[in-house]
C-alpha cells in the first residue's frame, strides 16, 4: 500500500524524477519525466540519460553521474539541451546517490524544464552584446571628433573623448572620477562655476570665456553645456 501510494505521488509531482544505474541507464521514471523527455517509459528504460541530450552536453552529464556515485554532488546541477527536432528545450539536471545498500548503486536524477529562463538569458546576452557593439561604435565616432567632449555627474568626469585627453594631458583612466577642478585647474573652474550651476538647474547654455589653464596660460574658449535628465525629470549630470 505504501509503495502504491508513493508511486501515485511521484506521478503527480510536476518534476521529472528518474532512477539510474551506475552507468547512467534509466531504471524507472515518473510521468513528468516521460513528458519532459517526450517518450514513453518503455522507450526510455535502459536508455543512457546523456544520449537523450545534445552531444555537447554528454560529458557534463557523465561527470555529474560520476560525482554523484562518489558522493560529491553537493547539490550541483547543469542545464542541458534536449535532443528534439521540434522546439529547443532546456532541462536542468541534478543527480544524487539514492542507495548503496544494493549490489548496484542507484542514482536519482531530478529534471526541471528551464527553457524560458535560458532563452531569456540568451536574449539578454545578445542585447548586452549588441549594446556593447553600439557603445564601441559610438565611442569611435566621438573619439574622431576634434572638439572636447565630456560627461560630468556629481561634478566628476564619467566619460570623455580622445581630444579631451590630449588637451589636458591625462589618460582616460586618470580623468574618470576626478572632479572638474582637479582636471582643468582651480582658477578656470572658478570662472565656469556659475555656468555649471546654471546647467545643473536644467538649462542648456553656451558661453565664451578667457581661462587661465595650468601649463597652457590664457586661452579663449567657447563651451556648450547640455543637461542630462533622469526619468523623473531631475538633472543628474551634463555633457
Amino acid at each position: 500500500l505504501v509503495a502504491n501510494y508513493l508511486d501515485k505521488l511521484l506521478n503527480r509531482i510536476p518534476i521529472g524524477i528518474l532512477n539510474l544505474d551506475s552507468h547512467g541507464r534509466i531504471l524507472n521514471l515518473n510521468r513528468s519525466a516521460q513528458s519532459l523527455l517526450g517518450r514513453s517509459e518503455r522507450a526510455l528504460v535502459n536508455t543512457e540519460l546523456h544520449s537523450l541530450f545534445s552531444f555537447n552536453d554528454t560529458e557534463n552529464i557523465q561527470k555529474l553521474t560520476q560525482h554523484a556515485l562518489a558522493g560529491e554532488e553537493k547539490n550541483s546541477s547543469i542545464v542541458a539541451s534536449l535532443n528534439s527536432l521540434e522546439l529547443k528545450c532546456y532541462i536542468e539536471i541534478s543527480i544524487s546517490l539514492l542507495t548503496i545498500n544494493t549490489a548496484e548503486p542507484i542514482l536519482t536524477a531530478i529534471l526541471q524544464e528551464v527553457t524560458d529562463k535560458v532563452l531569456e538569458e540568451i536574449k539578454r546576452k545578445k542585447a548586452e552584446k549588441a549594446l556593447q557593439a553600439s557603445e564601441q561604435h559610438l565611442r569611435l565616432v566621438i573619439d574622431a571628433i576634434p572638439e572636447l567632449i565630456a560627461y560630468v555627474a556629481d561634478l566628476a568626469y564619467q566619460f570623455n573623448n580622445k581630444a579631451f585627453e590630449k588637451w589636458f594631458g591625462f589618460s582616460r583612466h586618470e580623468i574618470k572620477g576626478k572632479k572638474i577642478w582637479q582636471v582643468i585647474g582651480e582658477r578656470p573652474y572658478s570662472v565656469i562655476q556659475p555656468y555649471v550651476k546654471e546647467v545643473m538647474s536644467g538649462q542648456t547654455i553656451t558661453f565664451e570665456e578667457k581661462l587661465n589653464y595650468p601649463y597652457r596660460g590664457d586661452l579663449y574658449i567657447r563651451s556648450s553645456y547640455i543637461p542630462n535628465f533622469s526619468e523623473s525629470g531631475n538633472v543628474i549630470g551634463f555633457f
